[in-house]
C-alpha cells in the first residue's frame, strides 16, 4: 500500500466537529515515511484558527516552503 503523505481539509459548518477524527484518520492512512519517521502534511485553511491550534497541539507546525496555494 502506497501512503502519500498529504491530506487537505475543507470542511463545512455542520461537521466541524469531526476535525479531530478527521486530522487522526490522516495520520493513520495517509501517512509517508520520512527519515524512518511518519509524517503527513497537513493542509488547513488558514482562516480556520481553530483548526491550526489542533494541529499545532499535536505537533504540527506551518511549514510556509512547502505552502501551496489553493486558489488565487
Amino acid at each position: 500500500m502506497k501512503h502519500v503523505g498529504e491530506a487537505f481539509f475543507e470542511i463545512q459548518r455542520n461537521y466541524i466537529h469531526l476535525k479531530s477524527e478527521m486530522l487522526e484518520y490522516a495520520e493513520q492512512n495517509l501517512w509517508r515515511e520520512k527519515d524512518e519517521v511518519r509524517c503527513v502534511n497537513a493542509f488547513i485553511n488558514d482562516f480556520d484558527k481553530d483548526f491550526e491550534s489542533l494541529a499545532k497541539s499535536r505537533g504540527y507546525e506551518p511549514d510556509a516552503q512547502h505552502a501551496r496555494p489553493m486558489s488565487q
